[in-house]
């Protein structure tokens, strides 16, 4: 059962209303010494007194159920103004603590905030393998129309990027390569008949230990 309640770090008792017990059909029991309480309101300009004599033990759970409190005892008071009244032993046992300022009431042990709760997930459904291979089909046969599609624009396009080559005349390619080969022949045969005429100049230098010492230069 879902039902407001007022915290108030002010009160010194936890009170909740007599119809409400009868809903949640808890049981009351008798209290060892009746608990006397003043009205805020005057009758008359005379104080009202009223006494309390039973109480109930509940515990309160947040709606989304990621918070309980500990068990609680409530004084039951016939006629309350709101059906229950989290007083300050509520909020000690609990360790909360209340921030006029943030307009927060914060469990110190959890951090949960009775104030702004956190909603519930709403709970999704898992599909079943057949329904999960059919979503895949349809994602499958969606991607590949779309890869078409780009593929044969980006094909579209390039047809105009690029100048239609003129077709290769084989004899001609073929009579080009034949001429360079036979001069690089010719290159490297020039190039052995200089090494050759000038030995001296491109023959490799002997090791230090080997050069001789009676003369300094010879052309």
């Amino acid at each position: 059962m879902t039902f407001e309640a007022l915290i108030d770090h002010g009160s010194s008792s936890v009170l909740i209303r007599e119809s409400y017990v009868n809903k949640l059909g808890l049981r009351c029991k008798p209290l060892r010494k009746p608990f006397s309480a003043e009205l805020a309101i005057e009758n008359n300009g005379q104080k009202v007194e009223i006494s309390f004599s039973e109480y109930i033990t509940l515990q309160l759970h947040d709606p989304s159920a990621l918070w309980s409190s500990k068990s609680i005892r409530a004084i039951v008071a016939p006629g309350l103004c709101t059906p229950m009244i989290l007083g300050l032993p509520f909020l000690s046992h609990n360790n909360i603590v209340v921030d006029a300022s943030t307009r927060t009431a914060i469990d110190k042990k959890s951090g949960f905030n009775l104030l702004h709760p956190i909603l519930p997930t709403p709970h999704v459904p898992k599909k079943k393998l057949k329904e999960f291979f059919k979503d895949l089909q349809q994602d499958r046969k969606l991607m590949v129309a779309k890869l078409n599609m780009v593929c044969n624009e980006h094909k579209r396009r390039s047809m105009h990027k690029f100048e239609e080559a003129k077709p290769v005349d084989v004899i001609s390619a073929v009579r080009e390569w034949v001429e360079i080969l036979a001069a690089q022949d010719q290159l490297k045969q020039l190039g052995n008949e200089l090494k050759s005429e000038f030995k001296d100049v491109f023959s490799p230098i002997p090791h230090h230990s080997d050069l001789p010492t009676d003369f300094y230069c010879r052309i």
